[in-house]
């Protein structure tokens, strides 16, 4: 619901006008003259004004010039029953909207109010585009679709925040890390480091001295001092990808980091302060794995103060064509090559498909076919045959692979098992909790299979 002011020093004209407005469902507030104006509008989220220019001892030109610098954003109308052309045009020049002379109609109020507002939410998305397609060109995150933009817009306002903790889930290949460095590329801390770590790939007993460093001595080996990846990160950003999957111990530690803001190095005896942003992601489902005791619940409240959910490709149809092109426009650039665009026919296969691997899938797509294949355009001939199988496939009865095109009865065993899984990505449409729920096997069998299988 909209909310309207009217500033207006005689009251039958502010009774009459909220009337008015409120019967067409705007909500109208009152203000007598410009103190209390000027307090609503601190307080107060306003659409538009109605001034009246002639508030006794205010002046309505300087009211509106404050009206302005309290919020620019703001749109005003100007009342006024002294309608000089003069008037009219210095609160023009000062940035009013529009004016109306006393006395007015009822149906000119409504026609004047209804199009102040439609142009206010014309200009709202309108900066929202701009900001999204600024960041789209900033931070290689591509994207129209109202999920994404979303996603775009929480990036953009979590940047403005220095110190703000962030956790960013999505599924395997949506782009977290992206996301985590378009924060900081936008934010305070640009200028200062931006340290990914990958809390899956180093060893649990590796890990620790990674992230706090060591002393010299400090175990067989540390023949001499180093500096952790948190020390190393100081007043810029560090970035755990995969969080879901650190060793419970560090995951005291890490809280203990996020609580007290300092690290200690491994047979250390002082605390180092460290003052950075960490933006944690992961794919997991970390509220099922507090439940099952893997997962730390004080350390998710600590992450999860601002959460940024990327939706999967799936679920951004509009966007794999504008992806698509990018990619390719970049890696012709890269490769030496001619393409100029896809085929319609191509791109219909490719919004078709399910991506259960998301961009990264889809990145990686192009870049074989670029590397391969040459030409002006992206035709069907182009993309891989297992795409166009699965794709044209769903909800086919499989095929039973026979011995006599197989090695044996353990490969013929793994056909039949990885066209089972990919039958049940495509028909849940990537989604791994209910084609595990499809294929009765756990979560982390299906994500095992999934990767075993490069699906």
């Amino acid at each position: 619901m909209e909310t309207i002011l009217i500033v207006d020093d005689e009251a039958f004209i502010r009774e009459n006008v909220q009337r008015v407005l409120t019967e067409d469902g705007y909500r109208v507030l009152e203000a007598a003259n410009g103190q209390q104006a000027l307090e609503l509008i601190a307080a107060e989220e306003i659409d538009l004004a109605l001034l009246d220019l002639n508030l006794g001892p205010d002046n309505g030109l300087a009211l509106l010039t404050s009206f302005k610098e309290l919020n620019p954003e703001l749109l005003v109308i100007i009342i006024t029953g002294y309608g000089s052309v003069e008037s009219a045009v210095d609160a023009l020049k000062l940035g009013a909207f529009d004016y109306m002379k006393k006395p007015f109609k009822a149906d000119a109020l409504r026609v004047i109010v209804k199009l102040a507002l439609q142009t206010q939410e014309l200009r709202r998305e309108v900066r929202s585009l701009r900001r999204s397609s600024d960041l789209g060109e900033q931070t290689r995150l591509l994207g129209t679709s109202p999920l994404f933009v979303a996603a775009l817009e929480q990036v953009r306002d979590v940047a403005r925040i220095p110190s703000a903790t962030v956790l960013v889930t999505g599924e395997s290949g949506t782009g977290k890390e992206l996301v985590a460095r378009a924060i900081h590329t936008l934010s305070d801390r640009r200028e200062h480091p931006f340290v990914a770590v990958n809390c899956a790939s180093i060893p649990a007993e590796l890990m620790e001295s990674e992230l706090f460093g060591h002393e010299r001595g400090a175990f067989t080996g540390a023949t001499i001092r180093k500096t952790g990846l948190f020390e190393e990160a100081n007043n810029g950003t560090i970035f755990l990808d995969e969080i879901g999957d650190m060793h419970a111990t560090l995951q005291a530690k890490l809280l203990r980091v996020l609580e007290e803001r300092t690290v200690r190095r491994v047979g250390g005896s002082r605390d180092l302060p460290v003052e950075l942003r960490v933006i944690a992601a992961t794919n997991r489902n970390l509220e099922e794995r507090i439940k099952t005791g893997s997962f730390r619940a004080d350390l998710y409240y600590r992450l999860n103060v601002v959460p940024i959910q990327l939706p999967p490709l799936r679920e951004r149809k509009e966007d794999i064509g504008l992806l698509a092109k990018y990619f390719l426009d970049s890696f012709s650039r890269s490769f030496g090559k001619d393409f100029q665009g896809i085929a319609p026919e191509a791109l219909q296969l490719l919004e078709g498909y399910g991506w259960p691997g998301n961009v990264r899938e889809l990145k990686n797509i192009i870049e074989r076919i670029t590397i391969m294949a040459n030409g002006t355009l992206l035709t069907l001939e182009h993309l891989p045959a297992d795409l166009s199988r699965q794709t044209a496939n769903v909800g086919q009865p499989i095929a039973v692979p026979s011995l006599a095109g197989a090695q044996g009865l353990e490969q013929a065993l793994s056909s039949f098992e990885q066209q089972l899984i990919r039958q049940a990505l495509q028909q849940t449409e990537g989604n791994v909790v209910k084609a595990a729920s499809q294929l009765k096997i756990p979560r982390g069998t299906l994500r095992y299979k999934m990767e075993k299988y490069g699906l």
